[in-house]
């Protein structure tokens, strides 16, 4: 997910959307906390953060080529598909944590 964000990402969205990134991404570390996996999580960001660089190379290539506007990219991302799709993960996120007084 990492690398597809970053890499194919024209600059203008991408500055635009990277909170909402990184909120989805705290979300996520909390249901792989409640699930016990925080160290695969943790590892997996760290080697993204890690080969950022080479990816971000690899992003002027990328955009050179594109046929889309930047404009164009941010309307389809600024629809309600990416509203819906992080309510599913607010609410995929939050059954996936400990409930309160509940004995595990």
């Amino acid at each position: 997910m990492e690398y597809v964000f970053f890499r194919n990402m024209p600059t203008s969205p991408l500055v635009k959307y990277l909170p909402l990134h990184l909120l989805t991404n705290g979300f996520r570390f909390l249901a792989y906390m409640a699930q016990r996996q925080t160290r695969s999580f943790l590892k997996a960001k760290i080697h993204a953060v890690c080969s950022l660089p080479r990816v971000l190379e690899q992003c002027g290539t990328i955009q050179r080529g594109r046929c889309v506007s930047s404009l164009e990219i941010d309307a389809l991302l600024a629809r309600r598909p990416l509203s819906r799709m992080l309510r599913q993960k607010l609410h995929t996120g939050a059954q996936s944590l400990p409930q309160k007084g509940a004995n595990h």
